[in-house]
């Protein structure tokens, strides 16, 4: 058996187990048999060469499972992400002062200053990790969390530091940020990534 036709007998055998369940499923269990279906192929069907596309169906599953609130906040941070460099770039130019906050770490001074970089940095970082799970790369919800962390630990430290008058309501939003990230993580099917999926 060459293995074009193993490829496609795997295929067939693990799709008509799945649509036979898809057949007989509640409407509430269609969207997650979908993704099964997008979970196998991808597990299945090599990668060709030069071509690291996630299957839209699998995308699409895993768009849906982001509320709209991280949405909004994701695209601020990808915007953010790219402006951020270009202010700082400007403000070289043109030797003028930058200020920046992020997580109450705040700094006003040269663009290239030791703690201006860190903030520049950390918003480059939201914004990558952001844009990885709004496009549902299967690193994103990965780094998301790994972001969400450092910002508990960069707000818990700033607290600490102020003598507990700084109190930083991004606490809070991590809170629910990072609960609702967790409980997304085993339906996000990370196991199944290929290239940079």
């Amino acid at each position: 058996m060459t293995e074009e036709n193993f490829k496609n007998w795997t295929l067939t055998d693990l799709n008509f187990e799945v649509n036979l369940e898809r057949s007989n499923a509640a409407p509430e269990r269609k969207k997650q048999i979908e993704l099964e279906i997008a979970s196998r192929q991808a597990t299945v069907e090599p990668t060709k060469e030069y071509n690291f596309e996630i299957p839209a169906e699998l995308v699409a599953y895993r768009q849906s499972l982001i509320p709209k609130w991280i949405k909004v906040f994701g695209w601020i941070f990808v915007a953010f992400s790219i402006l951020v460099p270009v202010i700082a770039i400007y403000s070289a130019i043109t030797s003028s002062q930058m200020s920046s906050q992020l997580y109450g770490l705040s700094y006003s001074g040269g663009a290239f200053d030791f703690w201006s970089l860190v903030i520049q940095s950390l918003f480059v970082f939201c914004g990558i990790s952001a844009y990885g799970l709004l496009s549902g790369k299967g690193w994103g919800l990965t780094l998301c969390i790994v972001n969400g962390y450092v910002g508990v630990v960069i707000c818990l430290y700033v607290l600490i530091m102020s003598n507990f008058s700084n109190i930083r309501l991004e606490l809070l939003v991590q809170f629910f940020y990072l609960k609702h990230l967790h409980s997304i993580r085993s339906m996000w099917k990370p196991e199944v990534n290929q290239g940079n999926s």
